[in-house]
């Protein structure tokens, strides 16, 4: 009569039922599903008191998860997902388990994404350690963001440039892989991202309109770009965003071997009707946060129209009267080729002689 030797199959199903009611007492302290509906129908097996396989399709609809704040128990945070749905098959192994989630549906904000899928398969060594291997048709990335922003994070920095820079696109061919061993953990990412859209944070400036792909693990990564029409806002630097027919280029970042990060591109090419540039960029960013951001940049530019000069004047460095004279004393003029040069640390900018 124990469950433990229970063996059988399940079947369970079920319609409209209220969330704010049905999980009232089942969701961690401090949150509550204010409406929603949940359909689903599924299957399970289970063989001496374990699940071994479930498998079916689930649904949710007008859903609004709030968070509550410590203070009053008034509304912190809100989730609102129009709908949500998909068909399920987690699967038993005996050293982990997979999960599989094929034909999902969501829409938030009035928003579709389109029909895709999301795996994820987890195992334990002989030793215990964790490895995870995953991947994902589709996502988009402000939808994971505002799931993500109503949960506490374990670095206020990251939770902060989150809510700041408020990231739009859509990430297709994503994989994912973690392993664990007694000494390290190791993790590795890949996909694409198309129509990338952030605001500006601190020293990263915003983006408009930029398709990339990437790979990156714990200690370095690729950035390809690949963008058309794209802007980029420097808004503690230049007075408008800077709009590009063409930005193309291969980033590159490893992790230095004192802590630092190093952060370079060889031949990011960036052009409009304007200015055509050639760019090579080193930016070494040191372990102590008190020492100075380091930049190793030379630009090659050519075919550049001298009426539009105040555009790329980088005003954020420079005097008030340097700048009003420059918007003002030069009228026309064409600029068949040049090349700048800016070597140093950038907290002693603007360089004086030999510095």
């Amino acid at each position: 009569n124990s469950p433990a030797g229970w063996s059988g199959e399940v079947y369970i199903k079920g319609q409209q039922l209220a969330l704010a009611e049905l999980l009232k007492y089942r969701i961690p302290e401090g949150y509550r599903f204010r409406r929603g509906q949940a359909d689903f129908e599924l299957w399970s097996e289970w063989k001496k008191g374990r699940m071994r396989w479930l498998g079916g399709s689930t649904g949710l609809q007008n859903l609004e998860l709030v968070q509550l704040s410590q203070e009053n128990r008034v509304a912190n945070k809100i989730l609102q997902i129009d709908r949500l749905g998909g068909n399920i098959r987690w699967q038993y192994q005996t050293d982990g388990w997979d999960l599989d989630i094929q034909d999902i549906r969501l829409e938030r904000m009035g928003l579709n994404w389109p029909n895709s899928r999301f795996s994820i398969a987890t195992r334990f060594d002989p030793r215990g350690h964790l490895h995870i291997r995953s991947g994902a048709d589709f996502l988009r990335i402000e939808d994971i963001g505002a799931v993500i922003r109503m949960f506490p994070l374990p670095d206020p920095e990251f939770e902060q440039a989150l809510a700041s820079m408020r990231p739009h696109s859509d990430l297709h061919d994503l994989r994912f892989r973690y392993d664990a061993d007694d000494q390290h953990t190791r993790w590795s990412a890949r996909g694409t991202a198309s129509s990338l859209f952030t605001k500006h944070w601190r020293a990263i400036p915003g983006v408009n309109n930029l398709s990339t792909r990437f790979w990156a693990n714990q200690d370095r990564g690729t950035l390809q770009l690949e963008g058309r029409d794209t802007q980029l806002r420097f808004p503690r630097l230049f007075r408008d965003p800077l709009t590009l027919q063409r930005l193309e280029g291969l980033l590159q970042w490893r992790r230095q071997p004192d802590g630092g990060w190093l952060v370079d591109t060889r031949n990011l090419l960036a052009s409009n009707r304007d200015l055509s540039t050639r760019s090579r960029l080193r930016l070494a960013f040191p372990a102590d946060p008190k020492q100075s951001l380091f930049m190793d940049l030379q630009t090659d530019f050519r075919d550049g129209d001298a009426r539009t000069t105040s555009r790329y004047l980088p005003v954020g460095i420079m005097s008030d009267k340097v700048v009003a004279w420059l918007d003002h004393s030069i009228e026309s003029g064409r600029v068949v080729e040049g090349s700048c040069l800016v070597r140093g640390p950038l907290r002693d900018f603007p360089f004086n002689e030999t510095d």
